[in-house]
């Protein structure tokens, strides 16, 4: 298995590992992957070490085309520059990459890339500046090149467009089609807070600018603690800052993750309308942190560190959740770093915590590569570690009993992952 490794400056690492044992074969490469002439020009002055952060490409996802073999990375800034995608062939025997071809995304800051569902067409969403873009992912044998539409995000309030990390708006961080394959929704995280839902054509593609229709939302219970509250209302300035959107497989209900209050909230959908009743809002972490019959001290003292939500993923025997927990003060409050599975029940309207896997670190992207019947691999990304892990476990489908399988030490601080055979899941 080849492993692909989306890291900080500008970097991509190639692993790999052993299909059985999970263990590591080799370290392959690790490329820089936008050349520097394509990069924007390092800040100056006093406050240049500060800036730089801004300025530096981060490699935000990748994505394994569906039917050729080629592989798209994308970089992207958190200001001051627009995202970069490269499009790089694969060798499924060796694993190496030859670079095919860079160009713009059409936005700032990517967060998110995916197909239409006839593979026809990527989409791409942007953080920074709410721009949703389609490529032609056929065309040109596949190497991409400029998008073929870009849709800007509405703005509620006319004339509030921002590009200043972190409180860009309008802010998108996730798209998914329907699966009737008729609608695409996409997540505002700014403070509007709202899924967009757009009606497409048959290759995926938007009919119109305008969202034919919305869902406003953010979390019913407030954050456990005090510094969660005050990264939620000061840094991001979004109720929650909803993150992932994602369908269950029988298209009739909907999971949002809210990434500060990590929690999951459950919706009916219908007929490109979300209904506005909330059925069920549960944490994404140990219920245990919301526990407020605890003494405030307690409280206070348990809230002192950040749990952030990261990823979902909808498959048949569950849904799948990662979380990321920081203390900012050495041994000072608590922080869950995993990577849960939740039970589906009433065919997809409640959700019951069915297993959690403890990771090393705060874990960010992960994967479900297919392994032999009746168990499942997941495989994580410590996000923000030095040095970076990825951490391999096998879970029992039927019981959801998850174990460490092992883990090996990347060096690579992990924000995005792909492996290769072709028919894992990704996210």
């Amino acid at each position: 298995m080849f492993v692909y490794i989306g890291s900080k400056d500008n970097t991509l690492g190639v692993l790999q590992l052993d299909d059985e044992s999970g263990c590591q074969i080799g370290t392959l490469n690790v490329m820089q992957v936008v050349d520097e002439p394509l990069l924007p020009s390092p800040p100056e002055g006093f406050f240049s070490r500060w800036s730089a952060k801004f300025t530096t490409p981060t490699t935000e996802w990748i994505l394994l085309h569906p039917q050729m073999d080629l592989i798209y990375v994308f970089v992207g800034f958190m200001s001051l520059g627009e995202s970069l995608v490269t499009t790089y062939h694969v060798d499924r025997t060796t694993g190496e990459l030859s670079k095919m071809g860079v160009c713009p995304t059409g936005g700032l800051q990517v967060s998110y890339a995916t197909f239409s569902p006839d593979r026809s067409l990527l989409v791409v969403c942007h953080h920074n500046d709410g721009q949703l873009s389609f490529f032609d992912c056929n065309k040109n044998g596949g190497v991409l090149e400029e998008p073929i539409r870009v849709i800007k995000t509405p703005e509620i309030r006319p004339e509030t467009k921002c590009t200043d990390y972190p409180h860009c708006l309008p802010s998108l961080y996730h798209c998914q089609y329907t699966p009737d394959g008729k609608f695409l929704l996409t997540v505002d995280c700014s403070t509007q807070s709202r899924v967009w839902i757009y009606p497409v054509d048959e290759h995926g593609l938007v009919l119109s600018p305008s969202p034919t229709s919305h869902l406003k939302a953010k979390p019913i219970q407030s954050p456990p603690g005090a510094l969660t509250s005050l990264v939620t209302t000061q840094i991001f300035q979004s109720p929650g800052r909803m993150r992932r959107v994602v369908f269950h497989p029988n298209g009739r209900y909907i999971y949002l993750l809210f990434e500060s209050h990590s929690v999951i909230q459950v919706y009916e959908y219908a007929n490109g309308r979300i209904l506005a009743d909330c059925l069920q809002e549960i944490p994404s972490i140990d219920p245990s942190f919301f526990d407020r019959t605890l003494p405030p001290w307690k409280q206070t003292m348990a809230g002192m560190a950040t749990n952030m939500a990261s990823e979902l993923v909808a498959e048949e025997e569950g849904l799948w959740v990662s979380n990321r927990g920081l203390l900012p003060l050495r041994g000072v409050g608590r922080a869950e770093n995993s990577v849960r599975c939740f039970d589906y029940q009433d065919q997809g309207a409640r959700l019951v915590a069915k297993a959690c896997a403890d990771t090393r670190g705060p874990i960010r992207h992960f994967l479900l590569p297919p392994t032999n019947p009746g168990t499942t691999t997941l495989m994580s990304g410590t996000n923000n570690t030095d040095p970076g892990v990825i951490e391999i476990f096998t879970v029992t489908t039927n019981g959801g009993e998850i174990k460490k399988k092992g883990e090996i030490e990347t060096g690579l601080d992990t924000l995005c992952l792909l492996a290769l055979p072709e028919d894992v899941r990704h996210l």
